[in-house]
């Protein structure tokens, strides 16, 4: 038996409607996802200027004018590493030097060593790199590299700001 006109006609404007927000959705998700990478590389871009700003080409650094920064406030989690990491005769990287976490550590990743060998590829490499669910940073100050910076951007906030 033939479908009645009213309700082929509703099926077709259930069809054309679904297509439609589909089409709209991804659109829109894919833009949301684009300013979401655009704050996280303006909250990068930010930071890093922020705090080779605050290190003097001697190496040393204002920790104060670091922690007081507000910009933390977008981070949820950081590391910050001047370059003397060293090797445990384990094998494992670990800082000599420099260790500051100007967020708290309340949740790091479980694995430090895998971050310390992150930062370290970082730091040698002077390249940026997706690292344990943040984005590892190097810092250069005096046309050397300093040390690097790892963080993971608070998701509420970037996802805020949209």
């Amino acid at each position: 038996m033939k479908a009645r006109l009213g309700l082929r006609v509703f099926a077709l404007l259930a069809v054309l409607n679904l297509v439609v927000f589909t089409g709209l959705g991804a659109f829109l998700s894919n833009r949301l996802e684009q300013q979401r990478s655009d704050l996280v590389f303006g909250l990068t871009e930010q930071t890093v200027a922020t705090l080779e700003g605050t290190i003097l080409p001697e190496g040393e650094l204002n920790v104060a004018r670091i922690l007081d920064w507000p910009g933390w406030r977008y981070v949820s989690d950081a590391v910050l590493v001047d370059a003397n990491l060293e090797r445990a005769p384990s094998g494992r990287l670990w800082p000599r030097g420099v260790a500051l976490h100007p967020v708290g550590q309340a949740k790091g990743p479980q694995d430090r060593s895998a971050l310390f060998e992150g930062l370290d590829r970082c730091i040698r490499d002077r390249r940026s790199e997706s690292l344990l669910g943040g984005l590892a940073v190097p810092i250069v100050v005096g046309g050397r590299a300093w040390g690097a910076l790892w963080f993971v951007p608070r998701e509420d906030e970037t996802r805020g700001d949209l």
